[in-house]
């Protein structure tokens, strides 16, 4: 399940418990999006730093994905969390949640309509 604060204007993640993923894949799009896109960037293209960052333009980049990476993991109930702590990129954290929730959906409806047929 996942639980949005109730303030206009929210500043926490909504929290995801491995119910209604395509609700919180939603709601975590637009919570990510709204601190600021190039944030929303880090995930969906990915950011991986192999050094420590040293120019600007890499440590807006390093922000960006610290942003986001704190963002994923503070959405996470714990027995999300372990799931995906050893991913190394916010892309690659993405992409295994991504990849258990919507496998485990697209394998439900494929059930489910075997069963009904």
């Amino acid at each position: 399940m996942y639980h949005m604060g109730s303030n206009s204007g929210n500043t926490k993640a909504p929290l995801f418990d491995g119910t209604n993923y395509s609700f919180w894949k939603l709601r975590m799009q637009a919570f990510i999006k709204s601190l600021g896109y190039d944030v929303w960037e880090a995930i969906r293209i990915g950011y991986n730093a192999s050094t420590t960052p040293t120019d600007a333009t890499t440590k807006k980049l390093a922000n960006n994905d610290s942003k986001a990476q704190n963002a994923l993991y503070s959405s996470l109930v714990d027995s999300k969390l372990v799931k995906v702590m050893t991913c190394k990129t916010t892309k690659g954290i993405w992409d295994k949640l991504k990849s258990i929730h919507e496998g485990d959906e697209k394998i439900k409806e494929a059930k489910l309509q075997t069963y009904h047929s």
